[in-house]
């Protein structure tokens, strides 16, 4: 099985519900378009910013900050207007 990081044509990824925490190997991915990344221990997104135009979604993790650092890109935080219970 090929490494994760040598799939640089992936255009969707999902990697929800896990534990992840490091989204530096993600960098290599500059074909990425939409990542899900909901459910997992990730604390910031600054390691994604090289992925211009990325839509990340990081609901239900312990995310710093609410800034987006991608460029051109959309990040989806909890919204705890939305009426959805994400906690564990």
């Amino acid at each position: 099985m090929r490494p994760l990081t040598e799939l640089t044509n992936l255009r969707y990824l999902d990697l929800s519900l896990n534990s992840i925490e490091n989204l530096k190997p993600l960098q290599t991915l500059n074909k990425l378009a939409t990542l899900d990344l909901d459910g997992n221990l990730v604390s910031s997104l600054e390691d994604l910013a090289p992925i211009s135009g990325l839509e990340v979604f990081v609901r239900n993790n312990p995310i710093r900050s609410n800034e987006c650092p991608i460029r051109q890109g959309i990040c989806h935080f909890d919204d705890p207007s939305s009426g959805f219970d994400l906690s564990p």
